[in-house]
């Protein structure tokens, strides 16, 4: 079974990649304009990664 820690950093992991993604596809794409459910996936993402960044610091510190 794996650990919580285990789990937080492959969602970690995952989470980043796909806002890395997004934001290059974003980013290069000068004739793209991002829709509204883009930019919320973009905000919501960022809020998510402010939630549970203390839990990863403060896993890491540990």
């Amino acid at each position: 079974m794996p650990r919580e820690d285990d789990k937080l950093r492959d969602f970690s992991k995952k989470f980043l990649g796909t806002m890395k993604h997004l934001r290059n596809f974003l980013s290069h794409r000068i004739d793209t304009f991002p829709d509204i459910s883009e930019v919320l996936l973009v905000l919501g993402g960022a809020l998510s990664l402010a939630k549970i960044l203390p839990e990863v610091k403060k896993a890491k510190s540990s």
